[in-house]
């Protein structure tokens, strides 16, 4: 084969895969509710971009 369709290839084959197991796996785990409380643990000082992050998530959860 022709190393330029190689090059041609393989993202267009990772591309590919990465559409269908996105179309086919959206939605697996859009039921599931936990049985008791999740705990999110940040690793770092609070005041970091790391616990800000996490409370935000905390937030979005908390929501849902």
């Amino acid at each position: 084969m022709n190393p330029l369709h190689e090059r041609r290839l393989l993202p267009l084959a990772a591309l590919t895969a990465g559409w269908l197991a996105a179309a086919f796996c959206g939605n697996a785990g859009a039921k599931w509710k936990p049985e008791r409380p999740v705990e999110l643990i940040a690793s770092v000082a609070p005041g970091g971009n790391q616990g800000l992050t996490a409370r935000a998530i905390r937030g979005i959860w908390q929501e849902r």
